[in-house]
């Protein structure tokens, strides 16, 4: 069957996908529906259960694999939450499981630590985070505290109290031979990689109530995508799948599922991340763990790596997009708001061309957006930052540090020109429909001279400028005092760094 070309009205069948990836370092081939996850096909196709379901939703790190891949050159190894993970996406891919790198008469060197250290109880989380920490020393040979907190702040734990797998990990990292291969020689066979079809094939089969999703599209450029989309009569019958941790959880949890899903992850254009002018260019389908990496960001905002580290998990990071957090259209998304303060643009794409518009005019409402039918987001642009001074933080008021959702989240940025404020930016989520520049309360500090006087007077026009709303996560005045008490501390902290700076410190 040609690549794609199927009808998307296609009634009762269901257009499953042949996929052959390996499996622990052995070939394997399987039918599959498409709306199945990764989680789904290890259980209900492989038949194996040493990875958990637990949250099915991308929160706990149970159901936490390994999944490697050659990009460039070179072999890619990423932990990921196989609950939100689409399964036809291991075609070509390495699925490492628990099953794969230890046995009990033959333990990996993580669990031997973790055992050692009595980092497990009831053992049912154990195998998330023994995935998670391979994931890690894979990046890192000899990782620190920080390193390593920050590898399992995806993974939960009932038990344990986390400080003794905090300890097997450090012991691991400080005593760990260099002669001890923490990936089996079965795991590494990357000609059997290289030589799997490069695409799935098509299948129709009898449709399944089970799942509700009957097709799944991979377009392999632009032009195949936008084809795809010209087939469809309304954006009802697919969602363009990137990332995936929204739809599967939608999935997962609310049992909605679109009727069709089209793969955008493999199309090359919209994975760089480049310079075009005086603009640094982040395309659709780079990861939060990609984009955190990418030296044009890492030397440019610091305010945006930030941002990325307080998003969810290494797991999540993985697979998640900042497109993807801003197409969503959620009023708490973390990155619009720190976006809008960067001046960010969005590149969007339809069959009529491609337009850009300011990521601060791109919403309307709750959900709603200025997207088109049929067209979608390829890349956010934002300006270089100029060479004169300016002061940008941001904030994230949730109940935990990782994987949470925000009650309000903030951003800030200030320049300074002659003693007076300069191109004022605040930007708030969590606190209306969708994320928005505080415009009142930017328009009463733009000329300022840097006085503390005015600061309890610019948070008050910042927190009555928004109508938020009351819910599980805290009521409207609530959250206008975090409204309130966000903006005073940016403006000390903005007026601490002055001082300092003028004192040539």
């Amino acid at each position: 069957m040609e690549r794609n070309k199927v009808s998307p009205t296609v009634k009762g069948s269901l257009l499953s996908k042949r996929i052959s990836f390996l499996l622990n370092g052995e070939e394997k081939q399987l039918t599959i529906a498409p709306g199945m996850t990764l989680l789904e096909l290890i259980h209900q196709k492989l038949k194996l259960f040493g990875t958990k379901s637990t949250c099915n939703e991308g929160d706990c790190g149970s159901c936490t694999v390994l999944i490697s891949s050659l990009r460039d050159g070179q072999m890619i190894y990423e932990a990921v939450n196989s609950c939100i993970y689409p399964a036809v996406r291991i075609h070509k891919k390495h699925l490492i499981t628990i099953e794969g790198i230890g046995t009990p008469d033959n333990l990996h060197p993580i669990q031997k630590a973790l055992l050692d250290f009595h980092g497990s109880q009831c053992g049912y989380c154990t195998p998330g985070f023994v995935m998670a920490l391979l994931a890690l020393f894979l990046r890192k040979e000899h990782p620190q505290k920080a390193d390593i907190l920050r590898a399992l702040e995806g993974n939960l734990c009932r038990c344990t109290g986390y400080d003794a797998i905090l300890q097997a990990a450090l012991f691991l990292s400080e005593n760990l031979a260099e002669d001890v291969s923490l990936l089996p020689d079965r795991l590494q066979n990357y000609e059997k990689l290289a030589n799997l079809p490069e695409l799935p094939e098509d299948i129709y089969e009898e449709n399944s109530e089970y799942y509700h999703t009957v097709g799944y599209l991979q377009p392999h450029s632009l032009d195949e995508l936008m084809e795809a989309l010209e087939r469809f009569d309304d954006v009802r019958e697919y969602s363009l799948l990137n990332g995936g941790t929204d739809i599967f959880v939608q999935s997962n949890i609310n049992n909605i599922s679109p009727p069709w899903l089209i793969d955008i992850t493999v199309i090359p254009e919209l994975k760089v991340i480049d310079r075009v002018e005086e603009w640094v260019r982040i395309g659709a389908t780079a990861t939060l763990s990609e984009t955190e990496e990418s030296p044009l960001i890492t030397q440019n905002f610091p305010l945006l790596l930030k941002t990325i580290s307080l998003i969810a998990s290494r797991q999540i990071r993985n697979l998640a997009t900042i497109t993807g957090n801003i197409g969503n259209a959620s009023p708490v998304a973390d990155t619009p708001p720190v976006l809008m303060v960067l001046d960010a643009e969005l590149e969007l794409l339809s069959t009529g061309g491609r337009r850009r518009i300011k990521l601060s005019e791109y919403y309307l409402d709750y959900k709603k957006t200025v997207l088109k039918r049929g067209e979608f987001i390829t890349a956010v642009l934002i300006p270089l930052p100029e060479e004169s001074y300016r002061f940008q933080d941001m904030m994230k008021a949730a109940k935990r540090r990782a994987v949470d959702i925000s009650t309000v989240n903030s951003a800030i940025s200030i320049g300074m020109e002659n003693g007076r404020l300069k191109n004022v930016r605040l930007a708030f989520g969590g606190v209306a429909p969708y994320p928005a520049l505080a415009r009142e309360a930017m328009t009463f500090m733009e000329g300022k001279q840097p006085d503390s006087s005015w600061f309890e007077e610019a948070a008050m026009i910042a927190a009555t400028e928004f109508k938020p709303i009351s819910d599980i996560r805290g009521r409207e005045e609530y959250r206008q005092t975090l409204i309130r008490n966000h903006t005073l501390r940016f403006l000390d902290e903005f007026k601490n760094n002055l001082d300092l700076a003028g004192k040539g410190l």
